[in-house]
């Protein structure tokens, strides 16, 4: 056992209780993530009853988190409206598991959002079955 002060163990300090990570958020902030939390909540809300079940809350939120990270408001704006044009035309289409089919476009936007691609892309991801599933056309989605 160690004789002299310099030679004894000290235990080593706690970490902060809270890390940069773990500080409140500024106001503005907050500000901001409500109304984007608002406005994600706002698509789910104009689609059909039937699809608003958990796995497309879950699979929206996802590539809404994802994309909110690098997309300006204005481009989340037109991916919720892409969204809610999916979900409209696939509101008929369920999975062979009962799930509804539009998780399948919105999973496929997410793998692109985590890629941090721009907003046509996701757009893009999010109809990209449309036209071959469903009753659209092309000059349907070329209107809106």
């Amino acid at each position: 056992m160690p004789d002299t002060p310099s030679e004894r163990t000290h235990p080593q300090p706690h970490p902060p209780a809270f890390s940069d990570a773990h500080k409140p958020a500024s106001p503005a902030r907050v500000v901001q993530d409500h109304t984007l939390k608002s406005l994600m909540e706002s698509y789910i809300g104009r689609i059909t009853p039937e699809q608003q079940v958990v796995s497309v809350r879950q699979a929206w939120q996802e590539l809404w988190l994802k994309a909110a990270q690098y997309l300006p408001k204005d481009e989340l704006h037109r991916l919720g409206e892409a969204f809610v044009q999916a979900a409209m035309y696939h509101s008929a289409g369920f999975r062979h598991s009962g799930e509804p089919y539009i998780v399948h476009t919105i999973s496929a936007a997410a793998i692109l959002a985590e890629m941090k691609l721009d907003a046509n892309t996701l757009i893009a991801a999010l109809l990209h079955d449309t036209i071959e599933d469903t009753s659209a056309t092309f000059d349907d989605l070329k209107e809106r």
